[in-house]
């Protein structure tokens, strides 16, 4: 996942404790996670690394204990697979209706609305009807309209 929704009043809510080191392992932690789409190493200095907090790994081994829940699979965040799940719902319908909407032109165009394959006409490249005249010979006037040209007398100082 390149985007996920960031809540500010809740991240603050739930945030406002840590130290700023901590906030920072917290939201490395958060990204990592939206970019594996899924839980983190259950190895805490494996998850340490990931994050580039590898000389802080206290920090990251507390907000991993506070924030996530450590299972077989590695640290999981309720909240952030609740998101990711939305996402992937969202993903599965936008590609459904991109099928069935492709489904629906391919079908149009086979229903007589389109000209079929089979009896394409094929057309030159730049040719023009015979009747029509590129340049024409004479300019026509029955639009326009004459401007009054109005001379101002000049005065000298």
């Amino acid at each position: 996942m390149n985007y996920y929704p960031f809540h500010l009043g809740d991240y603050a809510a739930h945030t406002a404790h840590l130290e700023p080191m901590e906030d920072l392992a917290y939201r490395r932690l958060l990204d990592q996670y939206y970019l594996r789409e899924g839980p983190l190493p259950s190895d805490v200095s494996a998850t340490a690394k990931l994050v580039r907090m590898r000389s802080k790994i206290d920090d990251g081994d507390s907000v991993l204990r506070d924030f996530f829940t450590r299972t077989e699979d590695g640290w999981v965040h309720g909240r952030c697979d609740a998101e990711i799940e939305k996402m992937q719902d969202k993903q599965a319908k936008a590609k459904a209706s991109a099928q069935a909407s492709v489904s629906a032109r391919k079908a149009r165009s086979l229903n007589g609305r389109s000209t079929p394959a089979e009896h394409q006409i094929e057309r030159t490249l730049n040719e023009r009807s015979t009747n029509v005249d590129v340049f024409p010979r004479e300019r026509s006037t029955q639009n326009e309209k004459k401007l009054k040209v109005v001379e101002q007398p000049t005065t000298t100082p």
